[in-house]
């Protein structure tokens, strides 16, 4: 994209007032300095939405993946596509922040650099340009932010440093979709290489071990979407809100006792991923947590392992129904996903036989208790100091009697079960 550069020593945008200077200052840190910033007025045709923006990488992505590479050489056209991100990401934040500014407006500035990218305020850039659009005024004609120098330039670890520390480094980081904000980390860190893990830590202000959570979740992401057909269509995980099954998956895997037991696993929650066989998903996989457990794991997982597969040949069916549909858009894997989901049979035997496993693997605990309770009576037994009973006064004598009488009532009985 050729950017028009800002130059606030060229008297020819002051002049044509595509940049006027207020009276207000904003305190802001970049980089761990903090300083005060003038405040400008830019015109909104001066300006072009930030494609670096994580909140938006979803929908980028998936635009690309039906569209091929968004053009950035057309602005106008470019504004315009993520123009329609923006509000389709979150149209009620977006009308509440929209209705705000109309009301009292724009009280919040944003942040630009000196070629018109916008760093900081997309969501009140967007409500603007709507609001001019709709004829409400020449006053929303323009965007109330702040214009840093040309430092930033084309390099893109720099302006994604900067967003990161001006959307995620501050005490109330900016709300990100769990989804979007896992594949950031994931496409900075390792898809780009862009940052090390310590620097996006730095720079999101996060954890090492929050960061590296991130990317185990999207390393399961990338394993689901390679189990549909769909590899690196990112997209999907948020259309299909699995940022609460992939955080409980990805914790279950670590419960796993060997490799081939943590192939098993991803294959079944891949497949229920898929085909969606309950409504509430994370209660669905907690049953799993059971089953990865017990003494029988491995049987257990062999058990219910085949209905990956036969999701799977499901996809492949779905996808050769819709390839002989006349439009060629409705061979995508969203529907394809949508498509399998009406299979309630399958669904209702994923259900019973996850169901049915976790049962299994409650009994399998069940017949390991007797033997557990058994050492842990003798551990309390062999506890007891011989020396201390006959200091004991009678009243405690008589109890300690009326307890061992119960004790040996009681190992009776199981020594008789044990002899069915």
């Amino acid at each position: 994209m050729t950017a028009t550069i800002i130059d606030l020593d060229d008297p020819k945008y002051i002049e044509d007032k595509t940049v006027i200077m207020t009276e207000e200052v904003h305190e802001m840190t970049v980089a761990g300095h903090r300083d005060a910033y003038r405040i400008f007025k830019v015109k909104l045709d001066a300006l072009y939405y930030n494609d670096k923006n994580g909140r938006i990488a979803t929908w980028i992505n998936k635009y690309e993946s039906e569209n091929g590479k968004l053009d950035k050489e057309d602005r106008v056209k470019f504004n315009s596509i993520i123009h329609n991100f923006i509000r389709e990401s979150n149209p009620e934040a977006l009308d509440g922040t929209k209705t705000n500014i109309q009301m009292i407006g724009q009280e919040v500035p944003g942040v630009i650099l000196s070629d018109g990218r916008v760093i900081d305020g997309n969501r009140r850039f967007t409500c603007l340009r709507e609001l001019f659009e709709e004829k409400k005024g020449d006053s929303f004609g323009y965007f109330k932010t702040m214009i840093l120098d040309g430092n930033y330039g084309p390099n893109d670890k720099a302006i994604k440093a900067l967003e990161l520390n001006l959307q995620l480094g501050k005490e109330k980081p900016l709300d990100y979709d769990p989804i979007e904000r896992i594949l950031d980390s994931y496409d900075n860190i390792v898809l780009t290489g862009t940052f090390t893990i310590d620097e996006y830590c730095k720079e999101a202000n996060m954890s090492r071990s929050k960061v590296n959570l991130l990317l185990k979740k999207a390393e399961f992401i990338n394993e689901f979407l390679d189990f549909i057909g769909a590899p690196g269509q990112y997209y999907i995980a948020r259309e299909l809100q699995l940022d609460g099954p992939v955080q409980d998956a990805v914790l279950l895997l670590k419960k796993c006792k060997n490799k081939e037991e943590t192939e098993m696993l991803k294959n079944s929650i891949f497949a229920d991923l898929a085909i969606r066989p309950e409504e509430d998903m994370t209660r669905h996989i907690r049953n799993y947590g059971k089953i990865v457990q017990s003494e029988d794991s491995k049987s257990l997982l062999k058990q219910i392992n085949d209905n990956s597969i036969e999701v799977l040949k499901k996809i492949d069916e779905s996808k050769e129904v819709l390839k002989n549909n006349d439009d060629p858009k409705e061979v995508n894997v969203i529907n394809v996903i949508q498509e399998i989901r009406t299979d309630d049979k399958l669904k209702t035997k994923i259900v019973h036989d996850v169901k049915k496993a976790a049962e299994q693997s409650d009994r399998s605990k069940a017949r390991e208790l007797p033997s557990k309770y058994a050492r842990e009576a003798f551990e309390k037994m062999d506890d007891i100091d011989l020396d201390a009973i006959p200091t004991m006064n009678e009243s405690s004598k008589r109890d300690l009697v009326e307890n061992l009488n119960a004790l040996e009532t009681k190992i009776n009985e199981i020594r008789d079960c044990l002899d069915q």
